[in-house]
């Protein structure tokens, strides 16, 4: 029982390092993003004279942006679970587009399932307008 617990301590124990491992990537690429803005924003703040045109400023704007794209990034390097996850969010549905095509026996490209939905679509409303058509001809006669 005693090697049961301590194993299972060992992994806690190393679940939690790459925890606080990733989030200590995400709180410096988090400050290394948003320095440069908030460092300027500060100056501003403080009687200097802030060009809002200038190379610098959009610049720290970009690097502040970036960090919103950064995170995702991060979580897939460093965390199995969250890569499977994507991989199957990502790729999932277009493995079930092929095997429904597969199936039917028809082309299962995403491209011709759009365009076979696209006629399906279109045909659906064709059916509906010729039915109000034979509607409004029966109701006039």
């Amino acid at each position: 029982m005693s090697g049961a617990a301590d194993k299972m301590a060992m992994e806690l124990l190393e679940a939690r390092k790459k925890i606080v491992k990733m989030l200590a990537t995400i709180v410096i690429t988090f400050a290394i993003c948003w320095a440069p803005n908030q460092f300027i924003f500060f100056a501003y703040n403080l009687g200097w004279n802030l060009d809002f045109r200038s190379w610098y400023y959009h610049v720290s704007v970009l690097a502040a942006f970036c960090n919103s794209c950064m995170n995702p990034f991060i979580y897939a390097f460093q965390n199995g679970r969250y890569r499977r996850a994507l991989h199957k969010a990502v790729f999932g549905k277009y493995v079930c587009f092929l095997k429904v095509g597969a199936e039917s026996g028809e082309d299962a490209t995403p491209s011709a399932l759009s365009t076979n939905l696209f006629n399906q679509k279109r045909n659906e409303h064709q059916m509906i307008d010729s039915n109000k058509l034979k509607e409004e001809t029966n109701f006039e006669t």
